[in-house]
This record gives C-alpha cells, structure tokens and sequence, in this order.
C-alpha cells in the first residue's frame, strides 16, 4: 500500500490516517567536544540573541563544532609558543618535573583559549 504524499513550499508531507506529517530529516552533525559545550553554556546563559538566532537558523550544532576547531587549533598553537618561550626539562633526568611542566603549559594555553574564545 502507497502512502499519500503532497509537497508544500519545498517540504514533504506524508498522510498518516488523518494527518499530514512533515518528511523531515536532520543532517548528522559532528558532536560539539569540551570547548564547544563550554561555549554553549556561555551563550546559553549570557548571549540568549546569539543562541536564540543560532537555533532559529539552525546553525547552533556547526558554530559549536567550529567554535571547538579554533579553540584545540589555538591551544596546539599556544602550546608550541609557551614551550618555546619556556623549554621543559630534560624527561630522561626528571619526568616528574617534565610532567609537571607540560601539564602547566597546556593549562596556559587553555586558560587563554577559554579567556579569548569561549567566554567573549
């Protein structure tokens, strides 16, 4: 048996008993990682406009997964400038302190990442 179809201003409706139901499909979007639920969060609570037009256009899920993109390409990138301006101790002597060191550096790197990405 056929399903009854009509097309309205470029949307698909389906006749299901006595209702016309709209065909509609969302596209797989990546999911957003920590820096972009972190901004999510951000506008949710202080950019209502912002979150609001990104809904109504439905844009929200590719400007968190952009938004996460700069903000990991930012932090490699700073983390490569910090460990330049600051080089680590040799691994083989100390890891302890290597450890430490590197983990500090990318706590840098994401403290200004967060700072001039996420929480503008």
């Amino acid at each position: 048996m056929q399903q009854e179809t009509k097309t309205e201003n470029g949307i698909t409706y389906v006749k299901r008993r006595d209702y016309w139901i709209p065909e509609l499909e969302i596209p797989e979007q990546k999911a957003a990682g920590r820096f972009g639920r972190m901004r999510l969060k951000f506008i949710r609570e202080n950019r209502k406009a912002l979150y609001d037009g990104l809904i109504c256009r439905c844009e929200l899920n590719s400007y968190l997964s952009r938004i996460d993109e700069e903000a990991e390409e930012m932090v490699s990138r700073l983390e490569k400038e910090l460990l330049e301006k600051n080089p680590a101790p040799d691994k083989a002597k100390d890891q302890m302190g290597w450890t430490a060191h590197m983990n500090m550096i990318r706590e840098q790197a994401t403290e200004l990442t967060t700072a001039e990405l996420i929480y503008n």
